[in-house]
């Protein structure tokens, strides 16, 4: 296989947002842009902006609910989220839809914060950064407009205040939008998507935030859209900019970021009509794994074992602010491999059981370079984590789109959209990790939605292909025996001898250095059925073909592997209008999709050469929905089994299977009050026990039947697999609460003076594999008041109105580390529409 060779596609599409592009490469962007096409507007109808004062704008086919005043009833029709136009009462398929004015009174900062309004959104913390988002206690995805953005596990988060409307859909999604997971999505409309309803208005909106919250937290905000040619005839143009500038609770992190939406809606013709727009995000932060040295005792008490490791800065000679390969090497006598420390056995690292558990081994916990000194218990604050002052994240992320739309005079609906996404990452964590990703992805769909009556039955149906192409790079560098998240005292803070040198100057080497690029070629069609008895069937079938190519070279993984897969995807769901407007369904579903479960996007050559790079799922949902008393009141009851697999830390496929019940209710009886509730019930098992996994210190002592002294063990590292530990055939994945409960309310008073309370209930759950430490039952409460006067508008924001102390889990290879939470916050926004 040829060497791939980078596209300059993203960098050029950043330099001509920077405004430092020539004239000839922002043409070429510009080109990209005129070819494109995707949705013709948000996934789902989003919500309208506010028109200037006095100002009516008129809107298509939008059923408002009079006393819906925060816009909480799905009753409007779901756009392409599943094909045909549907209302969301007949959808046989669970998913919510959130809009802007509930993320603003529920607080709804990151997809963490989802579980206050959608069941089975329970995320627990990736690095501390809210990139992705758990679904049905699996790894879902971000989709843009109905498009999937690059994989974004934990490389910046995902910035939910500028969307105009989020959906969550549970399940896989419809064979229109490709190949996904069946764990489900969250489908991102930006604000600017506003700019569709702002066609066909007399005059301009406007609307100025600016936001000042507790650890100096400010955020400013503008959003205006105008339409374009006589009364908006031509169409219409919105821009949305966004500037965060905050520290954090926690010591040592921050937030910083710019945000840049733009959008053009244009009538062409009576028949053409087009819209093209990008967002541009510019993040920069750091990552935050929490506390190290988890005991119960840390967890319940806050009591914290502290002691340094022993010094080995300088064994290379060299006393630097940082410990490089080399010190660990010469500390323990261990060459290794190409200059690093041996991976599976030095005086800093044992592999169970391919090395030994002490005492068998002198170079293991015991041994000692791995004790630590001046050793004791401390009460730790929960703002001391494993950030250090010296660790980086920036991400620069561009996503374009445009859309060409042909409606015929026969009701036929011609779609060809394009989109293209693209970022670059550069991260590094001094406790040992380094990571670079640099990737793109373009693809273009065309379909044809189209009316026809089959005798008894009527059809609406989109048909149609794309092509999908992906480029990319990925570096990870997190082994080499150097990572060793306990090796730090919380209680002083990062020292030269916990510091470990970046990946970046080429002192250390990448643990995984995979590049990779694929065609996704598919064809699909959905229909939406109309069935005789007051039956109804939404039917979807998908072939994809992929063809992909991969280079790595990184210490885990050496060689380049190319391979042709074609796929079949499938999926029915029936429904039955019955009695009293309650309509239950059933659904099943077989899709395929790609485990490219890392930042970047990137596969390892070995899933490639072996095929494992393409799995299939399964998933199976029986539900009931409603809406009720004059359409005030909208309830959801569904249960579910699906199975699917997902990529370990060293890229095997691990099987899962998760079941569960979820049940969600909104209701907005009158002007002044409506109610939200959540519930789910959930449990995930982990079928494959090709796990790995780092082994805490609990579980190393029933390993040896004694007792192990912290101290001679924080200054290492013990790492097995599930197998080797004995772990059953099953077992329940780790960090997913069996059961999540949330409860919000809003009142407002006949002067516009409005209040939002609620809470979210999380149990006890376990904080890793292991289960020795478990992690307490919370509950979380939130609260807001705002005030409407005329064009002003003020929101006080309270997160965590009880001053809760509680945990999130952290999970994945590194078991036993937790994020503490953030104590009593508050943000005061103040917002003027013109």
């Amino acid at each position: 296989m040829k060497k791939r060779h980078r596209s300059p596609t993203g960098r050029l599409a950043r330099r001509a947002l920077s405004g430092v592009a020539s004239r000839k490469e922002s043409a070429g962007l510009a080109l990209l842009l005129a070819l494109a096409s995707p949705a013709s507007g948000p996934a789902q109808s989003a919500p309208p902006a506010p028109p200037a004062a006095g100002e009516v704008v008129q809107l298509e086919k939008l059923d408002v609910v009079e006393s819906d005043l925060a816009n909480l009833l799905p009753t409007t029709p779901v756009g392409t989220l599943f094909g045909p136009a549907m209302l969301p009462a007949e959808v046989p398929s669970s998913f919510s839809t959130v809009s802007a004015n509930t993320i603003d009174r529920y607080g709804i900062r990151s997809t963490r914060d989802l579980i206050s309004i959608v069941p089975g959104t329970f995320t627990p913390s990736n690095y501390g950064i809210d990139g992705g988002v758990k679904i049905r206690g699996e790894d879902g995805e971000i989709y843009f407009r109905g498009f999937r953005k690059l994989q974004n596990t934990a490389l910046f988060p995902t910035p939910l205040g500028a969307t105009q409307q989020i959906d969550v859909v549970r399940g896989p999604a419809s064979a229109v939008f490709g190949p996904s997971r069946n764990s489900g999505y969250l489908n991102f409309v930006p604000k600017s998507a506003a700019s569709e309803y702002l066609t066909g208005a007399a005059k301009p909106f406007g609307k100025v935030t600016v936001t000042a919250g507790s650890f100096d937290y400010y955020k400013a905000s503008l959003e205006y859209g105008t339409p374009l040619g006589k009364d908006g005839a031509a169409g219409s143009a919105f821009l949305y900019v966004e500037g965060l500038d905050a520290k954090s609770f926690y010591h040592n992190d921050y937030d910083q970021s710019v945000l840049v939406q733009g959008s053009f809606d244009l009538n062409l013709s009576k028949k053409w009509t087009g819209q093209t727009g990008f967002m541009y995000y510019d993040w920069e932060g750091k990552n935050n794994i929490g506390w190290n040295r988890v005991t119960q005792d840390l967890i319940n008490k806050g009591t914290y074992v502290t002691g340094q490791p022993v010094n080995i800065n300088g064994y290379d000679g060299v006393n630097g602010p940082t410990l490089t390969p080399s010190d660990f090497s010469i500390a323990s006598g261990n060459p290794g491999q190409n200059g690093q420390p041996f991976q599976y056995g030095s005086n800093f690292r044992v592999f169970y059981p391919f090395g030994a558990i002490p005492p068998d081994d002198p170079n293991s916990p015991g041994d000692s370079l791995w004790r630590l000194t001046s050793t004791g218990t401390t009460q730790l604050d929960r703002a001391s984590t494993l950030v250090d002052s010296i660790d980086f994240v920036w991400v620069d992320n561009l996503t374009a789109y445009a859309d060409a739309v042909y409606r015929s005079d026969g009701g036929h609906v011609f779609k060809n959209q394009v989109f293209f996404d693209t970022y670059e990452s550069k991260n590094y964590a001094s406790y040992g990790f380094s990571g670079y990703f640099d990737s793109y992805v373009l693809e273009d769909r065309a379909s044809l939605e189209f009316k026809s009556d089959l005798g008894p039955v009527a059809a609406n149906t989109v048909a149609g292909v794309s092509v999908r192409y992906y480029d990319g790079t990925g570096l990870n560098a997190f082994g080499q025996g150097m990572q060793h998240a306990d090796r730090r005292d919380l209680s002083i803070g990062a020292t030269p001898n916990d510091r470990l040198i970046s990946a970046f100057g080429g002192v250390r080497s990448w643990s995984f250095d995979d590049e990779s690029n694929y065609w996704n070629y598919g064809a699909f069609v959905q229909s939406d059925l109309d069935l005789p008895g007051g039956f109804g069937a939404l039917a979807g079938l998908r072939y994809d073909l992929f063809d992909v190519e991969t280079v790595s070279n990184g210490d885990f993984s050496v060689g380049a592997a190319d391979d042709t897969q074609g796929a079949l995807s499938g999926s029915i769901g029936l429904n039955y209008k019955a009695p009293l407007g309650l309509i239950p369904y059933v659904s099943y579903s077989h899709s395929a999709y790609l485990l490219n479960d890392s930042n970047g996007g990137t596969f390892d050559q070995a899933l490639v050469a072996s095929g494992d790079y393409l799995q299939d799922a399964e998933m199976f949902e029986v539900g009931i929905k409603g809406v009720f008393l004059d359409k005030t009141l909208f309830a959801t009851l569904a249960a579910y089994q699906q199975n699917r697999s997902r990529a370990d830390a060293l890229g095997n496929p691990v099987e899962l299977e998760s079941q569960g019940i979820e049940t969600e209710l909104r209701y907005a009886p009158t002007r002044s009050f409506s109610l939200t509730a959540a519930a789910t019930w959930q449990k995930t098992v982990q079928k494959d026990i090709n796990t790995f996994v780092r082994v805490p210190l609990e579980e190393v002592e029933d390993l040896l039947g004694t007792d192990i002294d912290p101290a001679d063990y924080y200054g290492g590292v013990v790492e097995s697999t599930a197998e080797f530990l004995g772990f059953p055939e099953e077992f329940e994945a780790p960090g997913q609460p069996d059961k999540v409960l949330s409860l919000y309310g809003t009142y407002i008073t006949p002067i516009n003076l409005g209040v939002t309370l609620g809470g979210t209930y999380v149990p006890e759950v376990n904080a890793g594999y292991f289960g020795h430490v478990k992690l307490p039952s919370y509950v979380l409460v939130n609260a807001s008041v705002f005030y409407t006067y005329q064009n002003w508008e003020i929101t006080l924001r309270v997160r965590n109105v009880t001053n809760e102390k509680y945990f999130t889990p952290q999970v994945f290879w590194d078991d036993l580390l937790v994020l503490p939470s953030e104590p009593t916050t508050f943000d005061l926004s103040v917002a003027y529409t013109f």
